[in-house]
């Protein structure tokens, strides 16, 4: 829905309203209080748990910013006439905002009737889900709240935590009655799992409707447990012995089985019936071949690997696009797929590609494919992999050309590989490329 629409709509409201809507803006007050949807008033659990979170945090930056903490209400608790800082959108609705279309990340603040609402279309992102695990669910609301204090309070949020938050002193803070910002962020996937008021702020978005393994999901479909009793499932060596590698988590899988084409369809689809939108469809680390003479026949590739994972990664996600209408998979290119597909050109509907390679090389060699789901980025930045470990290894300048490039080839999300969290060495690269990820040209 266009801003002309919505504004409309909010004249529509406040001439039903009558004199309630005089106010000429919203101004923070020490009548203000911060309400964010609960599960009685239309949300659900993990959105009633990312929200309160967020507004715990925010209440705090408040108080910095004004002298005045704002007390923090559910949206059931919430009097008739209760001015303030409204998260979600059970709220925004029955303000007269819609925007039952907007998908992903796509949110807005706005103000009315002498109050500010942030809004999207919030939701968990697992059925399963337990209440703390915030990072597992959809909070476009969660974004219009840290976008409105970043340009209205003047807010930032430089690390994760209390530290990170630099408030500066207000002796006003108000949004003109009728303003409405809205933003439909072409990155909207992160691999954050810390501090809601960063990773909204920044960009650097929790999984949510994500399901990410951090690279591969074969050992999750069949793990090595099952080689005692299913040698069959598992790779054959050139001598033509089943096997499965001591001490490491997974092993290489016989992926002409029957069975295990069918375990690698069901834990994605697992996946899709708890709630998930998108989730990771990947092959195991390193040379994961098997020497069998019915892999070896597999698709007619004989010993071309690369294109025998291609073709049962792509029949995968033409069953998965029957089985799971609107659901899109990823397929990493990574290692035996780092290269494009040779026998096609275009992939199923649902198909996003993961690059492992982010040189503007590699996304050249896929100009000639059609990726309809467009692409995430495997990035191999910081944190402990790869050497030289924990110190900065690019300058600002290379993040912006890098933030650009993926602007430039349609790049939906972003997973850092290896545990981050250095932030004293690595933390201002983390802000400045996160930052940039929204605006290259910053």
């Amino acid at each position: 829905m266009t801003g002309a629409r919505v504004m409309n709509r909010i004249v529509a409201v406040c001439v039903g309203l009558g004199a309630v809507c005089a106010a000429s803006a919203a101004e923070f007050s020490k009548d203000w209080k911060i309400v964010y949807s609960d599960r009685a008033s239309g949300a659900d659990m993990g959105t009633e748990s990312g929200l309160g979170r967020l507004a715990r945090e925010i209440a705090e930056d408040l108080e910095e910013a004004t002298g005045f903490k704002p007390p923090v209400i559910r949206q059931s608790q919430a009097a008739a006439g209760t001015r303030g800082l409204w998260l979600g959108a059970p709220a925004a609705k029955h303000a007269g905002f819609e925007f039952a279309d907007w998908t992903r990340m796509r949110n807005a603040y706005a103000a009315t009737n002498g109050s500010v609402y942030c809004f999207g279309n919030d939701r968990q992102g697992s059925k399963s889900m337990q209440w703390s695990e915030v990072h597992r669910v959809l909070l476009p609301s969660g974004r219009a709240a840290m976008r409105f204090m970043r340009d209205v309070v003047g807010a930032l949020y430089v690390m994760p935590g209390r530290t990170g938050a630099v408030v500066p002193k207000r002796e006003k803070i108000e949004l003109a009655d009728g303003a409405f910002r809205a933003e439909d962020p072409q990155v909207f996937f992160g691999s954050s799992r810390g501090s809601l008021s960063y990773s909204y702020a920044n960009a650097d978005f929790p999984r949510g409707t994500f399901h990410d393994y951090g690279g591969h999901s074969f050992p999750a479909a069949v793990p090595k447990e099952l080689f005692k009793d299913h040698p069959d499932y598992f790779a054959m060596n050139r001598e033509g012995k089943r096997f499965a590698i001591p001490g490491r988590h997974s092993t290489p899988l016989c992926i002409s089985n029957p069975e295990v084409q069918e375990r690698v369809f069901l834990e994605a689809k697992k996946h899709f019936d708890d709630g998930a939108d998108i989730c990771q469809v990947a092959q195991d680390d390193g040379d994961v071949r098997c020497f069998c003479p019915k892999c070896r026949e597999l698709y007619g590739t004989g010993d071309d690997w690369g294109e025998k994972f291609w073709l049962f990664h792509r029949k995968l996600a033409e069953r998965l696009e029957k089985a799971c209408p609107g659901k899109l998979v990823y397929i990493m290119s990574y290692a035996l797929t780092a290269l494009p597909p040779k026998s096609f050109r275009k992939f199923p509907s649902n198909v996003m590609i993961q690059m492992c390679d982010y040189s503007p090389a590699s996304f050249d060699r896929w100009r000639s494919h059609e990726v309809p789901g467009g692409y995430l980025v495997y990035l191999y930045l910081w944190g402990n992999y790869p050497l030289p470990g924990y110190t900065p290894k690019r300058s600002f300048d290379a993040l912006q050309d890098l933030a650009r490039l993926l602007r430039r080839e349609n790049v939906r999300g972003v997973y850092r590989c290896g545990s981050t969290g250095l932030e004293a060495i690595e933390g201002p690269q983390y802000y400045v490329f996160n930052r940039l990820l929204c605006d290259p040209d910053a």
